[in-house]
């Protein structure tokens, strides 16, 4: 943990961090999923200022491209994809942020409604631009007892209309 102390940390925290954090030899900052687009930015804009690299989750809400505009360079796991990413602008429930309330059906009809609503033209794009600017991805592969024993959903294939 990095302690703050001192005037220029009371009159601007996210910049003192920064300066401690590099000053201690820190190469990255790892963001998360739950920041607001206005803490990613000015962490983001922070880091970049003195060379740190931005690696973690994309806020949910944000799009990779915005975070990326913001200076990260590297993504765990792509969860939040559905962000920009949706035929017609639609919209995913930000099912993170209602804790409990998001039943086991809610995150399978979410799941449906992603895979059935992916706009693949956007998320070519996307990848076009990661491979093009070389921002890394971590992937990770997870099982839950409760998807095991949910029956298969009928999805359509992730690749179709992909171009050889």
């Amino acid at each position: 943990m990095v302690e703050l102390c001192g005037p220029e940390a009371r009159a601007s925290p996210i910049r003192a961090r920064r300066l401690t954090c590099f000053e201690r030899g820190y190469q990255q900052l790892k963001v998360h999923q739950l920041l607001t687009f206005e803490v990613h930015r000015a962490l983001a804009t922070a880091a970049v200022e003195v060379g740190m690299r931005v690696t973690g989750h994309c806020p949910d809400g944000m799009t990779y491209e915005q975070a990326i505009a913001d200076g990260q360079t590297c993504f765990e796991h792509l969860t939040g994809l559905s962000t920009g990413h949706l035929k017609n602008g639609m919209e995913l429930p930000q099912i993170r942020r209602m804790g409990s309330q998001a039943t086991f059906e809610l995150r399978l009809q979410a799941q449906q409604l992603f895979a059935s609503q992916l706009d693949f033209d956007a998320v070519r794009r996307l990848a076009s631009d990661l491979a093009e600017r070389q921002i890394w991805n971590c992937p990770t592969s997870t099982a839950s007892p409760q998807a095991n024993a949910a029956p298969a959903p009928s999805l359509p294939p992730l690749l179709a209309g992909r171009s050889a």
